[in-house]
């Protein structure tokens, strides 16, 4: 038997369940389907600074009828280089509500089982602070409840690896000028959630 020796380039090319914001996978009310969220290798992406959307970023959500075992990629996302995760079925289980990068933001999508169409919810991101929680409820068959972002704005999990170090940046370059005050507040990530004020720790999941 021949074997292969684990290169690093390798790692790049793997694939994964989804995890956090809810859970990798939700099944139907009546128990006949399951949607599940496969991560893309790092290698279709040209966006790694997402760190803190756990790779979801780059994640589709996929349909399995328990009774054929025939997967299907509902969401398709590797065309668009962006991700679709976090996967919650209505009460009736007419519809599926999902997470979304698509547009440059995290926004909120559901897809219909009758039309088989998606449709993106809100235009403004959605809020989170614990990525262990599903940041969204279904509250009826037609209604979600969720937590709405401020216009133009974007959760900390998206931004943080981008932004932090340029307004880090920044504030050196008026530091060393000498005339005027600065303060920098970075917030970072404890099991509880996101936190500028004291100090945390990443999940223990890796």
């Amino acid at each position: 038997m021949s074997t292969k020796l684990l290169q690093v380039e390798n790692l790049f090319h793997l694939e994964q369940i989804g995890r956090y914001f809810g859970g990798g996978f939700s099944f139907s009310p009546d128990g006949k389907t399951l949607a599940y969220v496969v991560q893309r290798a790092k290698i279709t992406t040209k966006n790694h600074k997402q760190d803190f959307l756990w790779g979801n970023d780059r994640a589709d959500v996929w349909l399995i009828d328990l009774a054929t075992l025939i997967p299907v990629n509902l969401t398709k996302g590797a065309t668009e280089d962006v991700g679709y995760w976090s996967p919650a079925w209505s009460p009736d289980g007419e519809r599926l509500a999902m997470l979304s990068t698509k547009g440059g933001n995290v926004t909120l999508w559901v897809w219909s089982r009758t039309t088989g169409e998606l449709q993106q919810l809100t235009d403004r991101g959605i809020a989170f602070e614990n990525v262990r929680d599903r940041p969204y409820d279904w509250i009826s068959n037609e209604e979600i409840i969720c937590t709405i972002l401020p216009e133009n704005e974007k959760p900390w999990g998206m931004i943080i690896e981008r932004d932090a170090p340029l307004k880090a940046f920044r504030g050196a370059q008026i530091a060393n000028q000498g005339e005027e005050i600065t303060i920098s507040v970075l917030p970072l990530m404890s099991k509880e959630g996101w936190h500028s004020t004291r100090s945390g720790e990443c999940p223990d999941e890796f």
